[in-house]
């Protein structure tokens, strides 16, 4: 019984933790949709050429089994790849989260799916196109508030983005 004990203790804990850190900051606006952000934030991107994916994007062969997790949790999402996608890795994506308690979830759901992007990639890469693969080496996840960015760009770009994503979604 005192380990059940622990361990509920534990994970409330470490749950606690998990939301601080997405809260870390600050408060941020919480009035835009997923479309707005990538819109305002993709602005400040210096490579134009990007367009958002149909609907069926996230399907089980891109997100898993959590797919529909995924789009339960969210309210509005955009994900946006490049024109030239055969060529050209960049991959951006802004998830709206709609109850505040399932952000930390969001955001482990796209750690899970750049992970695994990397690991699909990184062969294909080293053999057609090695110059994008550094891109995968700075993927990454961000949470502002209710907002989830992932992102699969060169660092610079990567470092823009977050930046801007979290200058963007700030309360004045």
């Amino acid at each position: 019984m005192k380990k059940h004990l622990h361990t509920a203790v534990l994970t409330l804990i470490l749950t606690a933790a998990l939301l601080l850190c997405a809260c870390a900051g600050g408060s941020f606006r919480n009035d835009l949709t997923a479309a707005d952000v990538a819109d305002k934030l993709t602005a400040a991107l210096p490579q134009t050429g990007r367009h958002a994916v149909a609907d069926d994007y996230i399907s089980y062969s891109a997100f898993g089994e959590d797919k529909d997790l995924l789009l339960e949790k969210t309210d509005s999402h955009v994900i946006l790849i490049a024109d030239n996608s055969d060529m050209n890795i960049d991959e951006i994506g802004v998830f709206h989260v709609t109850s505040a308690s399932d952000v930390a979830a969001v955001r482990a759901l796209l750690e899970e799916y750049t992970a695994a992007q990397a690991l699909r990639w990184k062969d294909l890469l080293a053999g057609y196109n090695p110059g994008e693969s550094p891109k995968l080496d700075h993927a990454g996840v961000k949470v502002c508030g209710q907002y989830v960015l992932y992102t699969i760009l060169s660092g610079a770009d990567t470092e823009t983005a977050q930046s801007e994503f979290e200058k963007l979604l700030k309360a004045e």
